[in-house]
């Protein structure tokens, strides 16, 4: 992601970080999938790490999980990672410039941050091969991240105006040869449809900002837009009220893992899967987040 970028959101998850947890709905959802997850592995990691590790939550997690793990939360947020200190080992640094060495980690497991370390163009190609780098050979990556999938109904309501006010996120296939190509083994993906519904626009907006969720823009103008762009831009939103009369949110989530890999051969031809009974297997999620009391 361009510079502009990372600082944009480290100064929004700055800001937002002292009541981040009052308001975030989605990571816990995933965190919990995360950690069912990993209960299908035989680990005894003594050195794990968060990547994007927010409030420390997720780290604290993993120490229950594993007493003997030396885990450390990494975020480039210098706020967040003030919270999670209060609850163990913390580094503030940049995904793709991790402050380790190679080969020194057994575990790495990432809750909805790694789009943040894609480019413009939704490759994770520079995240994966930092993160290959530090995962010893045969070391677990965990990963859940937004697909490109998500937010469509955001995307189609905004108003024209020859700005791009999302970067690309994520392909599931795309991130899949990515993950070859950074020498991992054995990467298998899989996703998610979760709709989010709301009575409100200005809800939904509020909630999705709150998150930091809608705004990895590549070309922002200042204030996003003026009210006759949100005026329309609410419009087009209200036209997709679906028979419940309610606004949908779609996320993608894509759920990957894989273990780590010496660098590749150019070579060597090499396939990862995207198992069907996964992605058959469940149907889409649904939630609301309104509220008994809320009005509309």
């Amino acid at each position: 992601m361009a510079d502009k970028n990372k600082n944009y959101l480290k100064r929004a998850f700055n800001r937002k970080a002292a009541n981040f947890s009052n308001v975030d709905f989605l990571h816990p959802i995933v965190r919990d999938e995360l950690l069912e997850r990993l209960s299908m592995f035989r680990l005894k990691p003594l050195h794990s790490l968060v990547l994007g590790g927010g409030g420390g939550e997720l780290a604290t997690a993993l120490r229950g999980l594993y007493p003997n793990t030396n885990c450390v939360s990494i975020d480039s947020s210098e706020a967040m990672s003030e919270l999670a200190q209060q609850q163990g080992d913390v580094l503030c640094a940049d995904m793709l410039e991790l402050p380790l060495t190679d080969n020194s980690v057994d575990l790495i497991v990432s809750n909805l941050a790694l789009q943040y370390g894609a480019n413009a163009q939704g490759s994770l190609q520079s995240v994966l091969n930092e993160i290959n780098r530090v995962l010893k050979p045969g070391g677990l990556l965990l990963t859940a991240f937004c697909g490109n999938g998500s937010f469509a109904e955001l995307r189609q309501s905004c108003a024209r105006d020859n700005y791009e006010h999302f970067d690309a996120l994520p392909d599931l296939h795309n991130a899949g040869d990515e993950m070859l190509k950074a020498g991992f083994r054995d990467p298998v993906l899989d996703t998610e449809l979760l709709t989010i519904t709301y009575s409100s626009f200005d809800k939904l907006i509020h909630e999705l900002r709150a998150l930091s969720a809608t705004r990895q823009i590549s070309r922002r103008r200042k204030g996003l837009g003026g009210k006759a762009y949100w005026q329309q831009t609410r419009l087009n939103y209200e036209s997709q009220r679906n028979v419940d009369d309610k606004l949908p949110v779609t996320i993608e989530l894509v759920y990957a893992h894989a273990r780590g890999g010496e660098a590749p051969k150019p070579a060597e031809p090499a396939e990862y899967s995207v198992p069907l009974s996964r992605l058959l297997g469940r149907g889409p999620r649904k939630m609301t987040t309104d509220d008994p009391t809320d009005e509309d």
